[in-house]
């Protein structure tokens, strides 16, 4: 992974405009959710608006000033070594990793640690940006197409059970709008 300022890119999440709040909010969020049961890991919450949405959802993030801010705000988000999840192994139901795998270089390690925490039969939803999202960050190390999704994690024994695109499907819209993302929700065993 790229060096990361972490103070300068929490600084970058506090000024998302309302139409990016009343988008998660209203439209992905409650999307998202109706794949989750139980208790749920955020992996990389930014400013823990997941974590805040969702009831029964702990974040972990690597940056101190994320993890110090949603403290400050009553949310449990905590302080994880790279690669390294603080939690025992099958504690969790669900995981959320939303706009982060594209940022892992070497995402090995870290799959593991989530195949690690996962519960059987748990599952997994991950978010990563189209086309022209992946281009405009500096710091986006992989890109992973729809198929490469796909093909990412069925290679490690998870089944399929929905891909998507938001914030509505239209590939038109993967090389020409930033926040175009594609989602995949997939099952352990």
């Amino acid at each position: 992974m790229k060096k990361i300022i972490y103070n300068e890119y929490h600084d970058f999440l506090q000024t998302r405009s309302l139409v990016s709040t009343i988008y998660r909010k209203y439209w992905l969020y409650p999307k998202l959710c109706k794949f989750f049961t139980g208790m749920a890991l955020d992996i990389g919450p930014g400013v823990g608006d997941f974590v805040k949405f969702r009831p029964n959802t702990i974040g972990v993030d690597i940056n101190p000033d994320n993890v110090q801010w949603c403290q400050s705000q009553g949310l449990d988000i905590r302080l994880m070594d790279i690669n390294i999840l603080p939690f025992k192994d099958k504690e969790f139901d669900s995981i959320n990793m939303d706009n982060v795998l594209e940022h892992i270089e070497d995402p090995e390690p870290i799959l593991s640690e989530m195949d690690r925490v996962l519960k059987d039969d748990g599952i997994l939803v991950i978010g990563v940006p189209g086309t022209l999202g992946f281009k405009s960050a500096p710091d986006h190390e992989v890109y992973y197409s729809k198929e490469n999704l796909i093909k990412t994690f069925v290679n490690r024994g998870y089944k399929v059970q929905n891909v998507f695109a938001m914030p509505i499907e239209w590939d038109w819209l993967d090389s020409r709008m930033e926040q175009y993302c594609y989602y995949g929700v997939f099952k352990k065993g």
